[in-house]
């Protein structure tokens, strides 16, 4: 079999729109895709790499490291309801019970709101352990009774 010089193929790809040699280039909108969710991946490593550090330091008895490293934490990922919970231990092992219970309430609603109603329910139990606002506690437990009732109630 013969084969065609490159400048024929050349030749042949360019008359029929085939840029043999050269690789097309994406389209900006594939490019700003792809770095985002490089930035996301990103963001989410370091998330977690400074919730175990956070971890490790609660272990340790240094709240004060532990509580900044959450803060910083706090930045990458703000919705998460794992921070709010390590927020509250973090606060409770400092002897912070205000800030612990307001923690562990948002650390709660926020595993409602995902449906993680184990996760709610242990946090109810710290809630409960509190003996702070009994109300807020009483409410809570009966969001997390309705949406226990809700999902039993599904197909």
């Amino acid at each position: 079999m013969k084969r065609l010089p490159t400048v024929a193929v050349a030749g042949l790809a360019a008359l029929f729109g085939i840029h043999a040699f050269a690789a097309a280039p994406r389209p900006a909108t594939t490019q700003a895709s792809n770095a985002a969710t490089a930035h996301a991946e990103e963001t989410i490593l370091e998330y977690d790499r400074l919730l175990r550090t956070a971890d490790r330091y609660l272990t340790e008895g240094d709240y004060p490291a532990a509580l900044d490293n959450l803060y910083k934490a706090s930045t990458l990922r703000p919705g998460d309801a794992r921070f709010y919970e390590m927020l509250a231990v973090a606060h409770d092992a400092d002897r912070e019970p205000a800030m612990a219970f307001g923690n562990f309430e948002k650390a709660g609603e926020l595993y409602l709101a995902a449906g993680d109603l184990a996760r709610a329910a242990h946090v109810l139990e710290y809630l409960r352990a509190y003996g702070r606002d009994k109300q807020r506690v009483d409410a809570f437990e009966h969001r997390l009774n309705a949406a226990r009732l809700k999902k039993t109630a599904k197909p």
